[in-house]
């Protein structure tokens, strides 16, 4: 026959098991989300590093353009 005490400890550790998982569940959807975020963070950076590089390549592009033409009017001065 089950003691009071025993029936006790057994509806307090199931009771303790039952906020451990709920705990561990929350943990785990708040670690989703943050994973999530940070996922999305880390895609549009990369999207803005491409742009900022693809917009360096042409600023270089246009800059190599305009002194090659400053080069070649250096190059018929005399002197």
């Amino acid at each position: 026959m089950w003691r009071i005490s025993t029936v006790r400890m057994k509806l307090s550790s199931d009771a303790s098991l039952r906020s451990d998982s709920r705990r561990r569940s929350m943990f785990m959807s708040s670690w989703r989300i943050r994973s999530s975020f940070c996922r999305r963070l880390a895609k549009n950076e990369a999207a803005r590093m491409a742009a900022l590089v693809e917009a360096e390549k042409e600023c270089n592009l246009e800059l190599s353009e305009k002194l090659k033409g400053v080069t070649k009017n250096w190059e018929d001065v005399p002197g």
